[in-house]
């Protein structure tokens, strides 16, 4: 993943990087970073980790390759998005590696399931500007799951609210 502003869930770190000093929620960060995740099992989430536990697991050279194309693609699709009014705030891009040991991208690419994007008119740091991406899906979700909404039907017979359904292709349009 690539970020260039701070997260809103910690202060100091942003998916186990170390942030400067003094940034507050949705800061511009002096440098876009790298942060690292491995897979989880299905249903579960995603584990943030160390770049030296990528190392450890893929070794340097896809790590380090991986790490430097994550960045590049960051900026200048981020630079692009700026042009027309749209901050994107981080994305996520997954690499896979083939037997002979090349990097290939993988998955979905800049699209609002893989990034943040902000409007640069409602964009004021601290305030955590309303995310043109998934999070008022993934917002109804948590609520939903912890009001016991959705554990009392089998996954094949649950649906979103209408109301939730238009927001989110409203966003997406």
């Amino acid at each position: 993943m690539a970020r260039a502003l701070c997260s809103r869930h910690s202060r100091c770190s942003a998916c186990c990087v170390p942030l400067p000093e003094g940034l507050q929620n949705d800061s511009k960060l002096p440098a876009a970073i790298h942060t690292s995740a491995a897979n989880a099992n299905m249903g579960k989430h995603d584990e943030n980790i160390t770049f030296v536990k990528t190392v450890d697991m893929v070794g340097a050279d896809v790590a380090g390759q991986s790490r430097d194309l994550v960045i590049a693609l960051y900026k200048a699709t981020a630079e692009i998005a700026l042009k027309t009014g749209i901050i994107m705030a981080d994305t996520q891009l997954e690499f896979g590696s083939d037997k002979a040991g090349n990097v290939e991208l993988i998955g979905d690419v800049l699209t609002h399931d893989s990034s943040c994007y902000w409007p640069t008119g409602r964009y004021v740091a601290i305030e955590s500007p309303s995310n043109d991406d998934k999070q008022m899906l993934r917002d109804w979700l948590e609520n939903a799951k912890a009001s016991g909404h959705l554990s009392d039907k089998p996954p094949s017979e649950r649906r979103l609210p209408d109301g939730v359904i238009e927001k989110t292709a409203a966003k997406y349009q």
